[in-house]
């Protein structure tokens, strides 16, 4: 289900420029005023006219932090968007002393290079107005900066704001952005594309395409309904996995590795916890269709135990194969995976979100 129907991933390396902050000074005071002659997109918007945000100049990645200036990067194709929103989380922040710059990129890659360019200026923040995919996008400008990552919950799912805060609301968002709280959080990477919440194969690739042009089931037994549907198009292939030490050959309708707890707006592995330097691994080790549905609802109602079919591993580091062509669901998109096998690694480097206090 991408946000940006557009969007194109190929396998890349996870070589983000942490040469740029390095040295970088954390201090708040407020940066000088715009320099003349400063380039402005033609796709920009601003939210203060002529001042706040719409002509400021490019800064050297040593810069300070601007302190009370704010990048807000919408994706109107998000699942769940409204300008209203949008709106009035940025009307909040401005009664907050906040200096906006709204952007409305046309594309995936677009959004990726503004974020990479803003960043470089030091905002206080970067707020991805849209869903998982558009989090995701904006985190990868942000790793090892101090430059914030504010989230503003548009999608359709919204499993990283879920994770992080809370029930998905613009006022939660501007509680979260305003109160200045932040968590350095971990984050993941597999086939050269890095990942905040989770990767999953099998049952949630499948469950996303479902639920693409239909809204959620809202019970217990819904979810199992629909996860017994899908289940009679599920394919099992034998994997070879390996959870640092361990390894396991499976036929498992269900590979999903955490850093978050939720996944398609479920909490899948309500125990993990996105800055303990862990994976979580939920593995089908049954071989046994019939507990599709079942896990389902007792995932929804928060009632499974994962010691029976369902087993839950903690580790550092987890190789999959084979998988070439296989579609990985990955923090709300759907990729095609383009090798044999892949890794899946922990990255030392962090990212500072907002979050509630």
């Amino acid at each position: 289900m991408n946000e940006f129907p557009d969007k194109e991933i190929s396998p890349q390396s996870d070589q983000h420029d942490s040469e740029r902050d390095q040295g970088q000074d954390q201090s708040r005071g407020r940066g000088r005023g715009p320099r003349r002659g400063a380039q402005r997109s033609t796709y920009r918007q601003s939210s203060r006219g002529s001042r706040g945000g719409t002509q400021y100049s490019p800064r050297r990645p040593g810069g300070k932090i601007i302190a009370r200036r704010i990048v807000v990067l919408e994706n109107p194709k998000a699942g769940s968007y409204k300008e209203n929103s949008v709106t009035k989380l940025i009307g909040g922040l401005e009664a907050n002393g906040f200096e906006v710059e709204r952007l409305r990129p046309d594309s995936a890659h677009q959004l990726a290079d503004e974020a990479e360019s803003r960043v470089r200026r030091r905002p206080y923040a970067l707020i991805a107005a849209g869903g998982d995919g558009t989090a995701n996008l904006v985190s990868r400008a942000l790793i090892s900066s101090h430059v914030r990552l504010g989230i503003l919950p548009l999608g359709k799912f919204n499993n990283i704001f879920r994770s992080l805060i809370g029930k998905p609301s613009v006022v939660s968002a501007l509680a979260a952005i305003n109160g200045g709280a932040t968590r350095r959080i971990d984050h993941g990477v597999v086939a050269g594309q890095p990942f905040l919440a989770s990767i999953s194969l099998g049952l949630i690739p499948l469950l996303t395409e479902e639920l693409t042009n239909r809204s959620s089931p809202i019970m217990g037994f819904g979810w199992s309904r629909l996860a017994n549907r899908v289940a009679e198009n599920l394919e099992r292939p034998r994997l070879g996995i390996k959870v640092d030490s361990f390894r396991f050959d499976i036929e498992p309708f269900l590979v999903s590795i955490h850093l978050m707890p939720y996944s398609i707006g479920l909490p899948f592995a309500p125990s993990a916890v996105p800055d303990d330097g862990k994976f979580e691994a939920l593995l089908d080790m049954s071989a046994n269709g019939d507990i599709v549905g079942k896990f389902v609802s007792g995932i929804y109602r928060r009632k499974y135990f994962f010691e029976g079919e369902v087993r839950l591993f903690r580790g550092e580091q987890i190789s999959i194969g084979p998988v070439k062509g296989r579609t990985l669901y990955l923090d709300g998109e759907l990729i095609k995976i383009p090798t044999n096998t892949v890794d899946v690694t922990l990255v030392s480097r962090k990212i500072n979100v907002c979050v509630l206090k």
